[in-house]
């Protein structure tokens, strides 16, 4: 675990006050109303995708309703740890006109391999971008090796599921901001960043059973 500060402390607290006061699970898992197209038909599109990206990828998984093997399905999304390779900068010279030491910078091969298909994106930042594959829409969710097992439970969905399940977080003392698990139970000085490699980890954080992606749409832990 990862301790953080007391500034970021109090907020991560004041976040958990907030979740319990807010959360609900009529919760709704989509932002808009994409038109929904059979799950046979969309699944090809986001394997072929993915089986292109994965080189670039330390993980990459199909997440959102596909991995929970909805009839009908609005978009692609996946889940992704990047790989990154360093690259030289320019050479730069020294006051005297001498070249300086070579030096490189580490660059994102999941987005430089999208870059490469020539994706045009419609939301672009450092960890998430969103654009249209064959003419489906797909959001793109980046994450580190600690939080995979969070960010994929939490991507996977649906919304009213991560609702609840934020709740239960706030009840047991923990919460979750920032993309992370965090440790914020009574009695402890800090509040500590969990760490869940798996998917696992989240539902023994929670002190229930494992429960499968295709049974999550009416699941009511």
């Amino acid at each position: 675990m990862e301790a953080t500060g007391s500034a970021e402390s109090n907020r991560i607290r004041q976040g958990m006050t907030n979740i319990s006061q807010t959360a609900s699970p009529a919760h709704n898992d989509g932002v808009s109303k994409r038109p929904k197209r059979p799950l046979a038909e969309i699944e090809p599109v986001a394997v072929d995708l993915v089986q292109r990206l994965r080189p670039a990828c330390e993980r990459v998984a199909v997440v959102g309703s596909i991995r929970r093997q909805s009839p009908m399905v609005g978009d692609i999304e996946f889940v992704a740890i990047p790989r990154f390779e360093p690259r030289p900068l320019p050479m730069q010279l020294s006051l005297w006109g001498h070249p300086r030491e070579k030096l490189t910078k580490p660059t994102n091969m999941l987005w430089e391999t999208l870059d490469r298909l020539g994706v045009k994106y419609t939301k672009e930042g450092p960890i998430y971008r969103q654009f249209t594959w064959q003419g489906v829409q797909v959001d793109v969710y980046t994450c580190e090796l600690g939080n995979w097992g969070w960010i994929l439970f939490h991507r996977t969905g649906p919304g009213d599921l991560r609702a609840r399940i934020g709740s239960m977080l706030v009840e047991r003392g923990y919460a979750a901001a920032d993309g992370w698990i965090w440790d914020a139970r009574e009695g402890k000085l800090s509040i500590d960043r969990v760490v869940t490699p798996e998917e696992e980890d989240v539902f023994r954080i929670l002190g229930i059973p494992y429960v499968p992606p295709e049974r999550r749409n009416d699941w009511k832990p």
